[in-house]
């Protein structure tokens, strides 16, 4: 038996027994054997448990931060609070803070203010109350970066504590936008943006219909993501709102799916086919795609799909 069947025979026959069902392994790309894939994808019903085995698909957290590092977390918290799918689910954020915290990481700091009353809609909350406390709020400073290759956005004001931390993991939520048809992880570095920079993502001409030109914004949003990319990326599409993004309501279906990657553009290319989305059809990808952030053709790039 050749090394690579062995090692694949092992990982099958353990994944099997502890009831991982292999539909399918890697599903797409060309470099079949390669070790780690570009993206974990884990569908099942418990979202903390999806989170922890998209990570370990990948390598697991500490191939993306290691005991004493700083750690700034993006999390996507804004939303409507009734209504699962705009704002990502608080057990996909409690898994990220358990898999740091058992890496020996302890100094994490959230890039975002989250909703006083966040992690309350998680039954798991209780259970981490000491490591939750133990994340830092952001110091509420903005730096000023120049942007020189970004075709519109030539410079932005983003949360200084993103420059401070040694690991940046971006955590968005899959969803509907009616701005940008589509948001994942490139919209959410909005999030870092103070409200200056924020206005003159959305100050984009008018098209000669009257509606407002949607170039202008995917162009900056392409632009601000050249600024540094995420060392991690983690996607919440536990439930996905179709329509009428990002506060909803809208058509809602239920994927069940927590993935995980190191490239945003990648991240979007996937994600957005959740939505029945070619990642193509969304500006924010293929302009991020021309900027050099990440390849948006599936076919290039390796995702491995679990469910268990």
């Amino acid at each position: 038996m050749s090394d690579f069947s062995r090692r694949d025979f092992l990982r099958i026959g353990f994944m099997a027994g502890a009831g991982i069902s292999l539909i399918p392994q890697i599903t797409r790309g060309n470099s079949l054997f390669s070790e780690y894939p570009d993206i974990s994808a884990i569908t099942g019903d418990n979202y903390f448990e999806n989170t922890i085995k998209a990570v370990e698909g990948l390598g697991g957290i500490g191939k993306f931060a290691k005991k004493g590092s700083r750690v700034g977390l993006l999390v996507n918290f804004t939303g409507q609070w009734t209504r699962p799918g705009t704002f990502v689910n608080p057990d996909v954020v409690l898994a990220s803070l358990k898999m740091l915290n058992d890496e020996g990481v302890n100094d994490i700091t959230y890039l975002v203010a989250h909703m006083k009353d966040y992690y309350e809609k998680s039954p798991k909350s209780g259970q981490f109350d000491n490591i939750i406390k133990t994340v830092k709020n952001n110091s509420g400073e903005f730096k000023e970066i120049e942007i020189p290759k970004g075709v519109t956005l030539k410079k932005a004001n983003i949360i200084k504590d993103l420059f401070d931390c040694d690991v940046f993991i971006n955590i968005a939520v899959n969803k509907h936008h009616s701005d940008t048809m589509f948001t994942n992880c490139l919209k959410n570095y909005m999030g870092a943006c103070n409200q200056d920079t924020t206005k003159f993502f959305h100050s984009g001409p008018m098209s000669k219909d009257g509606s407002k030109d949607e170039e202008h914004l995917a162009q900056c949003i392409a632009d601000v993501n050249l600024v540094r990319k995420p060392d991690l990326c983690i996607s919440d599409a536990t439930f996905v709102l179709k329509t009428n993004g990002p506060f909803g309501p809208g058509v809602m279906i239920k994927p069940r799916k927590v993935y995980a990657g190191a490239n945003p553009v990648e991240m979007d290319a996937y994600g957005c086919t959740l939505l029945d989305f070619r990642p193509e059809d969304i500006r924010t990808t293929v302009l991020a795609n021309k900027n050099g952030i990440g390849k948006m053709d599936l076919k290039k790039f390796n995702i491995k799909e679990v469910t268990i």
